[in-house]
Protein backbone atom coordinates (compact mmCIF):
# COMPACT_ATOMS: atom_id res chain seq x y z
CA UNK A 1 0.00 0.00 0.00
CA UNK A 2 2.88 2.53 0.95
CA UNK A 3 4.28 1.46 -2.63
CA UNK A 4 1.39 2.65 -4.14
CA UNK A 5 1.07 6.09 -2.10
CA UNK A 6 4.87 6.66 -3.14
CA UNK A 7 4.54 5.69 -6.78
CA UNK A 8 1.50 7.98 -7.24
CA UNK A 9 3.08 10.75 -4.99
CA UNK A 10 6.66 10.34 -7.78
CA UNK A 11 4.24 10.29 -10.98
CA UNK A 12 2.97 13.62 -11.64
CA UNK A 13 6.70 15.02 -10.33
CA UNK A 14 8.33 12.36 -12.99
CA UNK A 15 5.58 13.60 -15.36
CA UNK A 16 6.54 17.47 -15.03
CA UNK A 17 10.00 16.33 -15.20
CA UNK A 18 9.60 14.94 -18.73
CA UNK A 19 7.73 17.43 -20.08
CA UNK A 20 9.76 20.42 -19.05
CA UNK A 21 12.94 18.34 -20.69
CA UNK A 22 10.57 18.08 -24.18
CA UNK A 23 10.64 21.91 -23.93
CA UNK A 24 13.74 22.39 -23.77
CA UNK A 25 16.02 23.29 -26.63
CA UNK A 26 19.11 20.39 -27.03
CA UNK A 27 22.57 21.53 -27.16
CA UNK A 28 25.82 19.69 -27.00
CA UNK A 29 28.86 19.98 -24.08
CA UNK A 30 31.76 18.79 -25.31
CA UNK A 31 32.51 17.38 -21.75
CA UNK A 32 30.39 15.52 -18.86
CA UNK A 33 28.75 17.92 -16.76
CA UNK A 34 31.21 18.18 -13.93
CA UNK A 35 34.35 18.88 -16.48
CA UNK A 36 35.58 21.02 -19.18
CA UNK A 37 38.75 21.34 -21.48
CA UNK A 38 42.20 21.30 -20.62
CA UNK A 39 44.55 22.91 -23.25
CA UNK A 40 48.19 21.50 -22.22
CA UNK A 41 49.67 22.16 -25.76
CA UNK A 42 48.66 23.81 -29.36
CA UNK A 43 45.92 21.17 -30.36
CA UNK A 44 46.00 19.18 -26.95
CA UNK A 45 42.77 19.30 -25.15
CA UNK A 46 41.34 17.03 -23.07
CA UNK A 47 37.99 16.85 -20.72
CA UNK A 48 39.01 16.97 -17.54
CA UNK A 49 37.30 17.32 -13.98
CA UNK A 50 36.77 20.84 -12.28
CA UNK A 51 38.51 19.58 -9.09
CA UNK A 52 41.36 17.91 -10.92
CA UNK A 53 41.87 21.57 -12.49
CA UNK A 54 41.72 23.43 -8.76
CA UNK A 55 40.54 27.26 -9.87
CA UNK A 56 38.31 29.00 -8.12
CA UNK A 57 35.32 30.35 -9.39
CA UNK A 58 35.34 27.20 -12.52
CA UNK A 59 31.30 26.70 -13.47
CA UNK A 60 31.34 23.74 -16.33
CA UNK A 61 27.61 24.32 -16.18
CA UNK A 62 27.66 27.91 -17.38
CA UNK A 63 28.52 28.97 -20.85
CA UNK A 64 28.94 32.49 -21.62
CA UNK A 65 26.93 33.70 -18.80
CA UNK A 66 23.86 30.84 -19.72
CA UNK A 67 23.24 28.49 -17.93
CA UNK A 68 23.60 25.72 -19.25
CA UNK A 69 20.96 23.47 -17.37
CA UNK A 70 17.82 26.08 -19.67
CA UNK A 71 18.79 23.64 -22.53
CA UNK A 72 18.59 19.80 -22.88
CA UNK A 73 21.93 18.82 -22.86
CA UNK A 74 23.80 16.38 -25.01
CA UNK A 75 27.33 15.06 -24.23
CA UNK A 76 30.13 14.95 -26.73
CA UNK A 77 31.93 15.74 -29.80
CA UNK A 78 30.09 15.97 -33.46
CA UNK A 79 30.19 13.62 -35.84
CA UNK A 80 30.86 15.44 -38.67
CA UNK A 81 30.16 14.33 -42.49
CA UNK A 82 32.59 13.38 -45.24
CA UNK A 83 33.40 17.27 -46.56
CA UNK A 84 32.85 18.68 -43.20
CA UNK A 85 36.35 19.27 -40.72
CA UNK A 86 36.06 19.66 -37.35
CA UNK A 87 37.56 23.38 -36.15
CA UNK A 88 38.21 24.74 -32.92
CA UNK A 89 36.61 28.13 -32.34
CA UNK A 90 37.44 30.00 -29.35
CA UNK A 91 36.05 33.23 -28.01
CA UNK A 92 38.31 35.50 -25.31
CA UNK A 93 37.61 39.57 -24.60
CA UNK A 94 40.25 40.43 -26.34
CA UNK A 95 39.24 38.99 -29.72
CA UNK A 96 36.93 40.33 -32.46
CA UNK A 97 34.90 36.88 -32.65
CA UNK A 98 31.84 36.43 -32.13
CA UNK A 99 30.38 33.38 -30.46
CA UNK A 100 27.30 32.94 -29.05
CA UNK A 101 24.34 30.30 -28.07
CA UNK A 102 20.62 31.57 -29.15
CA UNK A 103 17.78 30.93 -26.88
CA UNK A 104 16.92 28.15 -29.70
CA UNK A 105 20.03 26.49 -29.21
CA UNK A 106 21.54 27.28 -31.88
CA UNK A 107 25.08 28.30 -32.28
CA UNK A 108 26.39 31.61 -33.79
CA UNK A 109 29.85 32.13 -35.20
CA UNK A 110 31.33 35.04 -37.05
CA UNK A 111 34.73 36.80 -37.18
CA UNK A 112 36.75 38.86 -38.97
CA UNK A 113 37.70 37.17 -41.99
CA UNK A 114 33.72 35.49 -41.93
CA UNK A 115 31.79 38.62 -41.87
CA UNK A 116 28.56 37.49 -42.54
CA UNK A 117 27.38 34.75 -39.35
CA UNK A 118 27.50 31.25 -39.28
CA UNK A 119 24.11 28.95 -37.53
CA UNK A 120 25.47 25.53 -36.25
CA UNK A 121 22.08 23.05 -34.87
CA UNK A 122 23.52 21.07 -31.83
CA UNK A 123 24.26 18.17 -33.75
CA UNK A 124 27.55 20.18 -35.44
CA UNK A 125 28.50 21.86 -32.89
CA UNK A 126 29.98 21.51 -28.84
CA UNK A 127 30.61 24.13 -26.27
CA UNK A 128 32.41 24.36 -23.29
CA UNK A 129 34.89 25.95 -21.01
CA UNK A 130 38.54 25.49 -22.13
CA UNK A 131 41.26 26.17 -19.93
CA UNK A 132 44.92 27.29 -21.38
CA UNK A 133 47.80 25.95 -19.36
CA UNK A 134 50.36 26.47 -22.06
CA UNK A 135 51.77 30.00 -23.75
CA UNK A 136 51.62 29.19 -27.19
CA UNK A 137 48.69 30.83 -28.65
CA UNK A 138 46.99 34.30 -28.22
CA UNK A 139 45.41 33.35 -24.96
CA UNK A 140 47.90 33.38 -21.61
CA UNK A 141 48.62 30.52 -19.50
CA UNK A 142 45.96 30.31 -16.93
CA UNK A 143 43.35 32.39 -18.68
CA UNK A 144 39.98 30.68 -19.45
CA UNK A 145 37.79 30.81 -22.54
CA UNK A 146 34.93 30.08 -24.21
CA UNK A 147 35.61 27.34 -27.04
CA UNK A 148 33.42 25.23 -29.25
CA UNK A 149 33.88 22.76 -31.52
CA UNK A 150 31.68 23.04 -35.23
CA UNK A 151 31.48 21.04 -38.20
CA UNK A 152 32.50 23.15 -40.79
CA UNK A 153 32.20 22.50 -44.67
CA UNK A 154 35.64 23.63 -46.18
CA UNK A 155 35.90 22.50 -49.71
CA UNK A 156 36.01 25.21 -51.90
CA UNK A 157 33.41 26.51 -54.43
CA UNK A 158 34.14 27.51 -58.30
CA UNK A 159 33.58 31.22 -57.10
CA UNK A 160 36.37 30.84 -54.33
CA UNK A 161 38.68 28.57 -56.29
CA UNK A 162 38.18 32.27 -58.91
CA UNK A 163 38.88 34.68 -56.47
CA UNK A 164 41.49 33.12 -54.38
CA UNK A 165 44.03 31.34 -57.34
CA UNK A 166 42.86 32.52 -61.00
CA UNK A 167 41.97 36.62 -60.06
CA UNK A 168 45.08 36.78 -58.83
CA UNK A 169 47.47 34.92 -60.68
CA UNK A 170 45.69 36.94 -63.79
CA UNK A 171 46.79 39.99 -61.85
CA UNK A 172 50.18 38.81 -61.62
CA UNK A 173 50.35 37.61 -65.35
CA UNK A 174 48.77 41.43 -66.23
CA UNK A 175 51.60 43.01 -64.21
CA UNK A 176 54.71 40.76 -65.91
CA UNK A 177 53.09 42.05 -68.89
CA UNK A 178 52.90 45.86 -68.48
CA UNK A 179 56.08 45.33 -66.46
CA UNK A 180 58.30 43.76 -69.25
CA UNK A 181 56.49 46.69 -71.73
CA UNK A 182 57.90 49.33 -69.49
CA UNK A 183 61.13 47.97 -69.45
CA UNK A 184 61.55 47.57 -73.28
CA UNK A 185 60.05 51.05 -74.17
CA UNK A 186 62.99 52.33 -71.27
CA UNK A 187 65.65 50.64 -72.72
CA UNK A 188 65.18 50.70 -76.67
CA UNK A 189 66.25 54.17 -78.38
CA UNK A 190 63.70 54.18 -81.08
CA UNK A 191 60.73 53.88 -78.52
CA UNK A 192 61.71 56.72 -76.02
CA UNK A 193 60.01 58.73 -78.12
CA UNK A 194 56.53 61.44 -77.13
CA UNK A 195 53.98 58.62 -77.77
CA UNK A 196 56.41 56.21 -75.99
CA UNK A 197 56.73 58.39 -72.74
CA UNK A 198 52.52 58.04 -72.91
CA UNK A 199 53.08 54.16 -72.81
CA UNK A 200 55.67 53.79 -69.96
CA UNK A 201 52.95 56.12 -67.94
CA UNK A 202 50.20 53.76 -68.66
CA UNK A 203 52.24 50.84 -68.15
CA UNK A 204 53.17 52.68 -64.48
CA UNK A 205 49.70 53.38 -63.32
CA UNK A 206 48.05 50.26 -64.57
CA UNK A 207 50.78 48.11 -62.95
CA UNK A 208 50.24 50.32 -59.57
CA UNK A 209 46.54 50.02 -59.96
CA UNK A 210 46.68 45.98 -60.19
CA UNK A 211 48.97 46.02 -57.21
CA UNK A 212 46.15 47.82 -55.17
CA UNK A 213 43.89 45.38 -56.37
CA UNK A 214 45.83 42.60 -54.62
CA UNK A 215 46.16 44.65 -51.61
CA UNK A 216 42.20 44.89 -51.96
CA UNK A 217 42.10 40.85 -52.23
CA UNK A 218 44.59 39.72 -49.42
CA UNK A 219 44.95 42.83 -47.25
CA UNK A 220 41.53 43.71 -46.36
CA UNK A 221 42.14 40.86 -43.58
CA UNK A 222 44.68 42.87 -42.19
CA UNK A 223 43.56 45.49 -39.69
CA UNK A 224 46.38 48.22 -40.60
CA UNK A 225 44.97 48.47 -44.18
CA UNK A 226 42.58 51.06 -44.69
CA UNK A 227 40.20 50.56 -47.30
CA UNK A 228 39.75 54.14 -48.25
CA UNK A 229 43.25 54.48 -48.63
CA UNK A 230 43.53 51.35 -51.02
CA UNK A 231 40.15 52.77 -52.66
CA UNK A 232 42.15 56.21 -53.12
CA UNK A 233 45.04 55.09 -54.61
CA UNK A 234 43.73 52.79 -57.29
CA UNK A 235 41.39 55.57 -58.21
CA UNK A 236 44.33 57.81 -58.70
CA UNK A 237 46.10 55.14 -60.55
CA UNK A 238 42.99 54.46 -62.87
CA UNK A 239 42.19 58.10 -63.87
CA UNK A 240 45.77 58.76 -64.43
CA UNK A 241 46.31 55.97 -66.61
CA UNK A 242 43.10 57.27 -68.66
CA UNK A 243 44.40 60.48 -68.92
CA UNK A 244 47.71 59.50 -70.17
CA UNK A 245 45.55 57.61 -73.24
CA UNK A 246 43.39 60.50 -73.49
CA UNK A 247 46.73 62.92 -74.24
CA UNK A 248 48.46 59.98 -76.27
CA UNK A 249 45.40 60.27 -78.19
CA UNK A 250 45.53 63.86 -78.66
CA UNK A 251 49.15 63.82 -79.51
CA UNK A 252 48.82 60.93 -82.06
CA UNK A 253 45.64 62.65 -83.93
CA UNK A 254 47.94 65.88 -84.07
CA UNK A 255 50.87 63.90 -85.52
CA UNK A 256 48.22 62.62 -88.22
CA UNK A 257 47.24 66.03 -88.90
CA UNK A 258 50.40 67.58 -89.05
CA UNK A 259 52.12 67.95 -92.43
CA UNK A 260 55.39 66.90 -91.21
CA UNK A 261 56.36 63.32 -91.97
CA UNK A 262 59.19 63.38 -89.35
CA UNK A 263 56.13 61.86 -86.68
CA UNK A 264 58.89 60.08 -84.39
CA UNK A 265 60.30 63.34 -82.97
CA UNK A 266 60.16 63.98 -79.23
CA UNK A 267 58.74 67.38 -78.10
CA UNK A 268 59.83 68.18 -74.90
CA UNK A 269 57.63 70.96 -74.58
CA UNK A 270 54.78 69.29 -75.18
CA UNK A 271 55.80 66.67 -73.42
CA UNK A 272 55.77 68.99 -70.30
CA UNK A 273 52.46 70.45 -70.69
CA UNK A 274 50.81 67.03 -71.36
CA UNK A 275 52.28 65.89 -67.93
CA UNK A 276 50.90 68.70 -66.52
CA UNK A 277 47.44 68.18 -67.80
CA UNK A 278 47.35 64.78 -66.21
CA UNK A 279 48.73 65.81 -62.84
CA UNK A 280 46.40 68.97 -63.09
CA UNK A 281 43.02 67.05 -63.46
CA UNK A 282 44.48 63.75 -61.86
CA UNK A 283 44.49 66.09 -58.42
CA UNK A 284 40.80 67.95 -59.53
CA UNK A 285 39.36 64.70 -60.05
CA UNK A 286 40.95 63.19 -56.93
CA UNK A 287 39.56 66.18 -54.79
CA UNK A 288 36.42 66.14 -55.76
CA UNK A 289 35.89 62.53 -55.20
CA UNK A 290 37.48 63.48 -51.78
CA UNK A 291 35.05 66.22 -51.08
CA UNK A 292 31.76 64.53 -52.25
CA UNK A 293 33.03 61.50 -50.10
CA UNK A 294 33.22 63.05 -46.77
CA UNK A 295 30.28 66.10 -47.49
CA UNK A 296 27.76 63.80 -49.14
CA UNK A 297 25.59 62.25 -46.83
CA UNK A 298 23.20 59.32 -47.71
CA UNK A 299 19.36 59.61 -46.65
CA UNK A 300 17.19 57.40 -46.29
CA UNK A 301 14.19 57.10 -49.06
CA UNK A 302 11.59 56.46 -45.77
CA UNK A 303 12.46 59.38 -44.02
Amino acid sequence: MKQKIVFLLILPLARTFISAQKNKYDIRKCCGITEVLLEDGPGRRNCTSVEKIGIRGLNPKRWRGLELKNYAINHGIPVCENREHLIPLYYHVRDQNTLDLMENGTLEYSSEIRKNPVYFSYVKYCVDSIVISHNFSHIDEGDISEFAYACIDVSRSISDIVNIWVFPIGIGISMGCLTLTFLLYCLLPQLRDLTGRFILAICAFLTASYAIRLVDAFGLHDPNVDRLATEFVKHCCVVGAWLSLNCMGHHVWKVIMADSVFTRVTDGRRCCYYSLYVIVFTTIILCTALTVHYTVVDTDPSD
